[in-house]
């Protein structure tokens, strides 16, 4: 099942946009102080899952690990998140996240209002167009079938 979720992951970075996803399992491993420098971005229910999982994203520039980025290995070097820091501040990834509530509450005209303001700051954010994009099609009314968790099958 792990390599499964490996692969799931990798492909479901495609659709949110990000280069680093993540289940809650993982994200519960981390340091507090490493938690608050990600992001939830969606909480979903694959067919042969018998319970729902919250996807994470840890906003980060583009990198390649070359020798001189590799800095962060070497004992009197920087740590990785100091070399590689989120590309959003704490109070947007906050604001982000509240506006995720009323999206799984089935309260979609207010989370519709909340991701766009967060998409004034970060117009680009796949996540949160994604998010847009999933109310969308529902012309922003949550469906009667609609459990707090978007069920999917593409990833």
């Amino acid at each position: 099942p792990n390599v499964k979720w490996s692969e799931r992951l990798e492909g479901a970075t495609k659709i949110y946009g990000v280069l680093v996803l993540m289940t809650d399992s993982f994200y519960d491993l981390l340091s507090p102080p490493v938690q608050k420098l990600c992001r939830k971005v969606d909480k979903i229910k694959v067919p042969d899952s018998k319970t729902p999982i919250d996807l994470f994203t840890y906003d980060t520039k583009a990198f390649h690990l070359d020798d001189t980025e590799m800095k962060f290995l070497a004992e009197d070097g920087n740590s990785f998140w100091e070399s590689f820091p989120p590309i959003n501040t704490e109070a947007w990834r906050r604001q982000f996240e509240k506006a995720l509530i009323p999206y799984f509450k089935g309260q979609w005209d207010v989370a519709k209002e909340l991701m766009e303001e967060c998409l004034k700051d970060h117009p680009n954010d796949q996540p949160g167009k994604h998010v847009l994009a999933t109310m969308a099609e529902h012309n922003f009314v949550s469906p009667a079938s609609w459990k707090g968790y978007r069920e999917t099958e593409d990833i």
